[in-house]
């Protein structure tokens, strides 16, 4: 089974995802997404602002990584 990581979105959001998709978030989107909480002020901001949309997921939404199995 995977390794799950928590990923912090600008706005406020919290992902688990795949070790190796998150670690490629926060390398290649450093100013969306982090390891740690970014600061409250930041996602006040962020949520203020129109071209940050947040994603529309179920509560307990695992994003699907690039080497993640079929699911049966």
């Amino acid at each position: 089974m995977p390794t799950l990581v928590d990923v912090h979105r600008i706005n406020g959001e919290k992902y688990s995802m795949e070790t190796f998709d998150a670690r490629a978030a926060v390398r290649n989107h450093p100013n969306e997404y982090s390891f740690t909480p970014f600061p409250r002020d930041e996602q006040k901001k962020a949520q203020r602002d129109p071209s940050v949309v947040p994603y529309a997921q179920p509560e307990g939404y695992i994003a699907p990584g690039f080497f993640t199995p079929p699911q049966a």
